[in-house]
């Protein structure tokens, strides 16, 4: 599902211009049901955990999960009929056992944490779910031009 350009070389970019990386990570995707003809199969799970693991490895400032509730795109990680709660399994099998503690956090400045760099980008994980849709409309839109 990657745009062609690798997310590491993209965080640099971003972080040379003092920007903040969100890495997406997506469950799969199916555009055959707004008329596109694009399939990448979640695989049980596999799609997720592999686009996690680029993210985490491009020196996020967070991920962004694609999408909650894209049905039409099938990216959702809503529970569903045909998938069950596959993509949120995946999701608390990448949690750890104490959340990270936040300490000096500015939103306009990068953030310190005792996490650790592997955990950093889940902290604002939760925030960015719920924008999920906003994320998942944009990609798209640039994937489209």
């Amino acid at each position: 599902m990657n745009s062609g350009v690798p997310n590491s070389a993209m965080s640099a970019a971003i972080h040379d211009h003092r920007g903040i990386w969100v890495a997406p990570a997506a469950p799969g995707f199916d555009a055959r049901l707004i008329g596109g003809t694009r399939v990448v199969d979640r695989r049980g799970g596999q799609t997720l955990r592999e686009e996690l693991n680029a993210a985490l490895q491009s020196n996020p400032d967070a991920i962004g999960i694609i999408s909650w509730n894209e049905f039409s795109e099938n990216t959702h990680i809503e529970p569903s009929e045909n998938y069950g709660t596959m993509a949120l399994d995946v999701l608390m099998g990448r949690q750890t056992s104490q959340p990270p503690r936040v300490t000096n956090f500015d939103s306009s400045a990068q953030g310190e944490s005792d996490a650790g760099p592997v955990f950093q980008p889940f902290i604002l994980l939760g925030v960015f779910m719920l924008a999920a849709v906003s994320i998942s409309v944009v990609i798209t839109r640039q994937h489209s031009s």
